[in-house]
Order: C-alpha cells, then structure tokens, then sequence
C-alpha cells in the first residue's frame, strides 16, 4: 500500500550500521528523511547530508533503506543504514506508489525510489519520488525539508528508547 503525506510512519526494529533501533523510538521528537535507495546518491552527497542533519538547532534522523547497500561502504556521520540482512522487510512497509498500481502492467518494470520527511510526531509530511538514477545529490531533499518548516517548529525534549 503507498504511503501519503498525513500518515503515520510505519514502525519496524532492524539492525543498523548504529546497531539496533526500534524506528518509532529511534525518530520520536526528531524530524526524520527515509530513502529507500542510499546508493543513487553520491557518497559527497551522503556526507554533506548527514552533516546538514547534524548541524540543524532540531534534530535530524536520516536513514537509508537499500536491499542493494554493501555494509562495508562508507556512509558517514548522521546517516543511519538499516543492515542488507533487514532492507526488503523494511523496504516492503515503506512500499512506493508502483505497488499501487492495480492490474495496470507497465511494458517497462518500473524501479522506483522515493524519500519520506517525517516530522517530529511520526506523520509523513512528504514524500519525494524519483526514477533510478546514480550520482544524486541531497540539494532537492533539503529543500523540500526546509520548505515544510523544519526549523519552525519548537523544539521538544528527546527522551532515552
């Protein structure tokens, strides 16, 4: 089923490269920006965005989703990656409009990416969807995240999962 802005986030517990989280637990009181394929941006791009996330006054959690990630690859700082071992359960809870597509069979499998923004209350403000392509930069989800408010609204005290 797709996911719309106005939803709640779906919860799942996964391993991670920061080890386990419980998603709700690991997000609540932080705005959060889930991309279901890390790999199509470029690894200046995953740095330049965790150090975004890292610098705003209210928290930022980023996340990647990716049954294609390779464990061992660099990420950097403030970008969380939900381990192989876990990305297609996650990534089936988190599915994107082409499973909405009822008996409508594309003549070109499709292979759709998409990023959620989520707010501080785990409702889906956004979502971003984009065909594959590699070499990716995070400018465009920075800006829909900026646009919706992320540093409007007042900040609320994270506690301890």
């Amino acid at each position: 089923m797709t996911l719309f802005p106005g939803w709640q986030a779906p919860d799942f517990t996964v391993q991670t490269t920061a080890g386990q989280i419980h998603f709700h637990a690991w997000l609540r009181g932080s705005w959060g920006i889930v991309i279901t394929h890390p790999t199509d941006y470029d690894l200046d791009g995953l740095r330049r965005a965790g150090a975004w996330a890292l610098s705003r006054a209210q928290p930022v959690r980023l996340l990647g989703l990716s049954p294609c990630h390779d464990d061992s690859s660099p990420h950097g700082p403030g970008f969380t990656i939900v381990g192989q071992q876990d990305a297609n359960r996650v990534a089936r809870a988190w599915q994107g409009v082409t499973q909405d597509i009822g008996d409508i069979v594309p003549a070109v499998p499709m292979a759709e990416r998409a990023v959620y923004v989520i707010d501080p209350a785990l409702t889906i403000r956004t979502v971003l969807s984009y065909p594959p392509v590699h070499g990716r930069h995070f400018t465009d989800i920075i800006q829909a995240a900026e646009a919706l408010g992320l540093e409007e609204l007042p900040l609320r005290p994270v506690r301890a999962a």
